[in-house]
């Protein structure tokens, strides 16, 4: 997500695995899970912006107008993404 993001979250049959409810796109980190989970063919990845008038951000000194928003990968623009990275367990 980008400047007018405000929550992820990643699931896997309705359990949480990983949730962000104040996102913020100057300070992207990488996050762990802290147990391993089971190998699954799905997971469920939801997200919430804000394109009212006040959720706009600030660019160059100036409060942005509302507008559609579309898929992109400037801050002006959106996505919801998180990268997912699997390894084999050896114990």
């Amino acid at each position: 997500m980008h400047l007018r993001g405000r929550s992820i979250a990643l699931s896997r049959a309705s359990q949480p695995l990983f949730a962000l409810d104040r996102w913020d796109f100057y300070w992207t980190r990488d996050e762990f899970l802290s147990s391993p989970i089971a190998p699954v063919n799905e997971l469920d990845l939801s997200c919430e912006w804000d394109n009212s008038p006040a959720g706009q951000p600030v660019i160059n000194g100036e409060l942005a107008s509302p507008r559609d928003l579309t898929i992109g990968d400037t801050p002006q623009h959106e996505r919801c993404e998180i990268l997912v990275f699997a390894a084999e367990s050896r114990t």
